[in-house]
């Protein structure tokens, strides 16, 4: 190990600062870390779309109930991937144009609850969307048999 006490100022400065570089480095891994392992392993749908309306990410587990993999759409139109789904979309651009939004949707006989929200740059514009899809389709099933039954 270097001795400390023979180098001069500059040098202790520098090593510090390198230091507390490779620090800073190892701690933004270790955080990039924890965040993909939290939203590749979990159930629901973790997305990111540009405002222009391209995927940037969409992962979670909750993609194999829709038939896609994770980052399968990266790169892809949301308006193309969703064009069946026009309440979705509107509700999307309406995100693209500074509001937060929260609603549900069914895709097949799948149900999802939807959080977006808008992503800001430094100056505050809208940039993209971030979303948070939740599979809620044991709920609404067993919300339909209750009403079902309720009214017999």
């Amino acid at each position: 190990m270097e001795n400390l006490n023979k180098l001069s100022k500059e040098q202790l400065i520098e090593k510090l600062i390198s230091t507390k570089s490779r620090l800073l480095e190892s701690e933004k891994v270790n955080k990039d870390n924890l965040f993909k392992t939290l939203i590749t392993n979990t159930e629901e749908i973790v997305y990111v779309i540009d405002k222009n309306g391209t995927f940037l990410l969409s992962e979670g587990k909750g993609l194999s109930k829709l038939g896609v993999v994770p980052g399968e759409v990266v790169g892809s139109s949301v308006y193309e991937v969703y064009k069946d789904l026009p309440e979705m979309l509107k509700s999307m651009k309406r995100v693209l144009h500074g509001e937060t939004i929260t609603n549900e949707v069914n895709v097949g006989e799948i149900y999802f609850r939807n959080w977006y929200t808008p992503q800001l740059n430094d100056n505050g514009e809208v940039i993209g969307l971030l979303g948070l899809s939740v599979n809620i389709t044991e709920q609404k099933i067993a919300e339909n048999q209750f009403i079902t039954e309720k009214a017999f």
